[in-house]
């Protein structure tokens, strides 16, 4: 978060390197802070791995946002904003 308040210009007012701690168990940041006991986390229902998805289900996914992500592409481009990996991949095929 340091890294984004220094890029997008604003004075840093928060430290979140005292605010956040990462959590090798669940894979990601957990609030540190005495109004939570020391931390406070999401669920044991987040974060989870998910199995490989089916190549059919992958197909319908990408058939059925191909115009909202070309759009996207066409819309990032105008602004001179990179794709992102995904997208480039997507809008290619």
């Amino acid at each position: 978060m340091s890294q984004v308040q220094t890029f997008i210009g604003v004075t840093k007012k928060i430290d979140y390197g005292t605010l956040l701690k990462y959590n090798e168990r669940k894979g990601f940041f957990c609030l540190t802070s005495r109004m939570y006991n020391g931390h406070s986390c999401l669920g044991s229902s987040k974060g989870r791995k998910y199995p490989p998805m089916q190549r059919k289900a992958e197909e319908y996914l990408k058939d059925y946002y191909r115009e909202p992500n070309r759009q996207l592409a066409e819309l990032l481009h105008k602004i001179r904003q990179p794709l992102p990996h995904w997208l480039r991949n997507d809008v290619v095929q």
